[in-house]
């Protein structure tokens, strides 16, 4: 190919798109922390907590990413633990606890389905590596940038019971950064134009939204605050990606619409 990293089989053989990757992996991770340094100084305080949630975003993201550009197998082993863990959180803390849980782990458990195959589809394509990273790109951003300036600048709840502190600043700010992560397709895709790149952003930073939102609903129905505690800032596996399971499965209809 004339650019990105060609899969070919079982190996992954690298071009200039993989450095690319990586680079824009690491400006979107100085982006993010730049962010919260800026909000830090205009508050004039420090917010340890913060920090530590981002790193182990980034720390997770990576755990993705990195199998993503080094190919089969690595990129399914990956993905294959992630599931299986977050299924394992899941049913832990739905089991006995709800009434019908077993039905309600089967609806979970089709989601964590649905996510996985469409993580292993796009990855498939010839340009799999670059479109995973482009969602994870989308949804990352919305998820930082609202936890960012909900937590520093949110004022207004917008889903009180369901997820008290997800607030209309912090709501705003994340699809800004999903749809202007979008307009940045348009230099991988140029036969797509900048507007339909944003708007595919903006879906996805509403489709995280949406799954996260699901994910609270059965933490709130669970009475649990998250799925498990293994994660600083973050909970469980399930609550770190709980974003995807309706994005990617998005994003993989996206492409196969584009493409067709």
């Amino acid at each position: 190919m004339a650019h990105g990293s060609e899969y070919t089989g079982r190996r992954l053989r690298p071009s200039g798109t993989t450095i690319l990757l990586f680079a824009s992996a690491c400006a979107l991770a100085a982006l993010c922390a730049l962010a919260l340094y800026l909000l830090e100084r205009m508050l004039g305080r420090r917010d340890r907590a913060a920090w530590l949630t981002l790193g182990v975003q980034l720390l997770l993201s990576s755990w993705v990413l990195v199998p993503a550009v080094l190919g089969e197998p690595w990129f399914s082993v990956a993905i294959t633990i992630t599931v299986l863990s977050a299924f394992r959180e899941l049913s832990r803390a739905l089991a006995g606890v709800l009434r019908g849980a077993a039905r309600q782990v089967a609806r979970a458990a089709a989601f964590l389905l649905f996510f996985m195959c469409a993580l292993a589809l796009i990855r498939t394509r010839a340009e799999g590596a670059r479109h995973i990273y482009f969602l994870f790109g989308a949804v990352e951003l919305n998820d930082s940038f609202a936890f960012i300036v909900g937590r520093s600048l949110g004022r207004r709840p917008v889903f009180p019971q369901l997820s008290p502190n997800k607030t209309l600043e912090g709501l705003l700010a994340g699809l800004c950064a999903a749809a202007g992560t979008g307009a940045l397709l348009v230099f991988f895709e140029p036969q797509w134009s900048r507007a339909a790149c944003a708007l595919i952003g903006l879906a996805l930073g509403v489709a995280g939204t949406g799954a996260d939102l699901l994910a609270s609903w059965w933490k709130r129905r669970a009475a649990i605050k998250d799925f498990s505690t293994t994660l600083p800032g973050h909970g469980g596996v399930l609550d770190a990606y709980d974003s995807f399971l309706l994005a990617a499965p998005l994003w993989y209809v996206v492409l196969l619409v584009f493409a067709a």
